[in-house]
């Protein structure tokens, strides 16, 4: 058996809107995922649950040109139904990144 690794997935439509030229605010609505890949689910099992997700998301863009750097922080919760019962587990980044237009 090796080790494997756990993913937290949402995959579904956003929306972003910009309060002014620097800072942004989106979210979505849509699909999430969690699954156990490459570990010890073998390939003729589901080794995943889905639910519903959100995506939240919150930006800064340095300076005033088509090219910039920019900072946002994102969070992908999820609610998951199994067996009758619930539960919740929220995806959390710290992105960091350059716009090119």
């Amino acid at each position: 058996m090796s080790d494997g690794t756990i993913v937290d997935v949402f995959a579904g439509p956003s929306l972003q809107y910009w309060l002014d030229p620097h800072v942004w605010i989106g979210g979505g609505l849509g699909l999430a995922a969690i699954a156990d890949v490459g570990g010890s689910c073998d390939e003729t099992a589901d080794c995943s649950i889905r639910g519903f997700g959100f995506d939240l998301r919150s930006g800064y863009s340095f300076g005033d040109s088509a090219h910039t750097f920019n900072a946002s922080v994102e969070l992908t919760p999820g609610i998951y139904s199994e067996n009758g019962s619930t539960a919740t587990a929220t995806g959390f980044a710290l992105l960091l990144g350059y716009q090119y237009l």
